[in-house]
């Protein structure tokens, strides 16, 4: 067996200049901002639609919270079967040149995939967690603003969000954290491909530590990552929190 010898810092030195690590950040940090975005958008526009009156509403609810309850790595291998042979079956059905691209295989479309399949899987879930939140508005706060004018776009950003801020800051850490740390999904999809185009920051962690069998380097590599996480979670909560209102 070798003897170890002690390096010191020298994998957190390494690992700020290693390309795979910068890339694999870039990539993370990028995905990331889409789908938070994203989901949020979507997550909010639905709990706003199904907050009202609706016959099929709780049906509706269901059903866009049906994929949270799939592990993301059986997602990730049913998406992969869609994107292959589905959508070569779709091609041949309606001749629509948008079935017949490469969605795994072209790097510029593999990332987009994955953001739609992570948006799909978690906008259920944000969802019911905005709607918890519009149901906490009293109604007579409402009543009061529509009888003083107060409608559509302007209702919504002057009384409805500064009202459920908790929610946001909710939704907003919550899908930031899960998608930062992704691994099952990319590892399902695409592999971390074509090339190293998707590779996200876990899944280089993995590789590093698992495949090349440098744990030393993987752990440096995760230390730095956590303390990444760890700095932004704390700068959105201090922002998100600093909008919050009370009734």
């Amino acid at each position: 067996a070798k003897t170890p010898v002690y390096i010191g810092l020298q994998n957190y030195f390494v690992t700020l200049k290693d390309p795979n690590f910068l890339n694999s950040l870039l990539f993370t940090f990028k995905y990331t901002i889409c789908v938070v975005i994203l989901t949020n958008v979507l997550a909010m526009a639905l709990a706003i639609i199904l907050d009202k009156p609706l016959r099929l509403k709780n049906l509706f609810r269901t059903v866009f919270f049906m994929p949270n309850i799939i592990g993301l790595i059986i997602i990730g291998f049913i998406w992969r079967y869609i994107f292959t042979r589905g959508f070569d079956a779709f091609y041949n059905l309606t001749q629509l040149p948008i079935f017949s691209w490469s969605w795994l295989g072209d790097h510029k479309l593999a990332w987009i995939s994955l953001v739609l399949v992570a948006v799909w899987q978690s906008v259920g879930y944000m969802m019911v967690i905005y709607i918890a939140g519009l149901q906490t508005i009293p109604q007579d706060v409402l009543e009061s603003a529509a009888l003083e004018g107060v409608t559509g776009l302007r209702m919504f950003f002057s009384i409805i969000l500064p009202l459920i801020m908790p929610s946001v800051t909710i939704c907003f850490f919550l899908t930031m954290a899960n998608n930062l740390k992704v691994f099952d999904l990319v590892y399902a999809l695409t592999g971390g491909g074509p090339g190293t185009s998707t590779t996200s920051i876990s899944v280089n962690i993995y590789r590093e530590s698992f495949q090349a069998s440098r744990y030393g380097y993987g752990t440096a590599q995760a230390v730095l990552f956590f303390l990444i996480i760890l700095a932004l979670t704390l700068i959105q909560l201090r922002i998100f929190k600093q909008r919050e209102v009370e009734l």
